[in-house]
């Protein structure tokens, strides 16, 4: 166990060392990310709006019909 743990002490010391420039780059893939997220969520709510005034429409779309007074 000993000469284990002393083989893995190289490896996690050169971690350690890259560790500063892996947060730079880990910052500007969460910034992408979370852009890239907000701009769906835009165009979904942009999408759902005109999906939803195009069905309230008169004559557009497959909605509810407003109903026709029955003439007897």
């Amino acid at each position: 166990m000993t000469s284990l743990l002393s083989g893995l002490a190289p490896a996690v010391e050169s971690l350690l060392q890259t560790a500063p420039a892996l947060a730079g780059g880990l910052t500007i893939a969460t910034w992408v990310i979370w852009g890239l997220g907000s701009a769906l969520l835009v165009l979904m709510g942009a999408g759902l709006h005109l999906l939803i005034a195009l069905w309230r429409r008169p004559g557009g779309g497959s909605g509810p019909q407003p109903s026709r007074p029955v003439a007897a």
